[in-house]
């Protein structure tokens, strides 16, 4: 020891605010989460922005017997995940373009790239239709296999502060099913933007 102790690197720092800084939304969304893996019986996930990526703070697994490689900590480029996609609703569609410029980086260099990864052309019409729809679905776009439908929770100024998502396969989830879903989906998110303080609902 030279006298200086041990000092925690700045990325250690920063994950442990992003942390403290999450748990009032972890603790009001949980029993929200668990009411809604009990009604879905798929994978749950919760996930926060930080930067041009999402970090995943909660998530619950489905009872299927399937397994997903997320998990809590786990960081993904934020214009690839359904929960990414439903914080980027209120941005600009520039902002969607540069969101969307990075994750093509990723996701090119990738030895096995995702199977559902869009062309721009066919993901900003996506997106408006989403914007429109108040929720958002991927389907193969950040991992092989793997679908959700995902919507946008808001802290008390209306501001988009975290998504949630219902995951699961593909046999399990079709199309069919997330369009099922969503309405199941954006009520959870609703009902957790509530208890966060959110006095209103975006028109759809």
């Amino acid at each position: 020891m030279d006298g200086r102790g041990y000092v925690l690197g700045a990325r250690l720092i920063e994950l442990g605010a992003v942390a403290l800084a999450q748990m009032p939304l972890t603790t009001v969304a949980r029993p929200l989460l668990e009411r809604l893996s009990q009604q879905t019986g798929d994978t749950i996930h919760l996930s926060v922005r930080d930067g041009d990526e999402i970090i995943y703070v909660d998530k619950i697994s489905g009872n299927k017997g399937l397994e997903m490689r997320s998990r809590v900590g786990l960081r993904k480029p934020i214009a690839i995940t359904g929960t990414g996609k439903a914080q980027m609703l209120d941005l600009p569609e520039k902002e969607w373009g540069r969101l969307y410029s990075l994750a093509q980086m990723v996701v090119l260099s990738d030895e096995m790239p995702p199977p559902g990864f869009l062309a721009w052309e066919d993901y900003v019409s996506a997106m408006r239709a989403y914007r429109a729809l108040g929720y958002t679905m991927e389907i193969e776009e950040n991992e092989a296999s793997i679908c959700c439908v995902a919507a946008p929770i808001r802290g008390a100024r209306g501001e988009i502060v975290a998504g949630l998502s219902v995951a699961s396969t593909l046999p399990y989830m079709t199309r069919q099913r997330l369009e099922a879903l969503a309405p199941v989906v954006r009520s959870c998110a609703d009902d957790i933007s509530r208890e966060l303080g959110f006095v209103g609902r975006r028109a759809s």
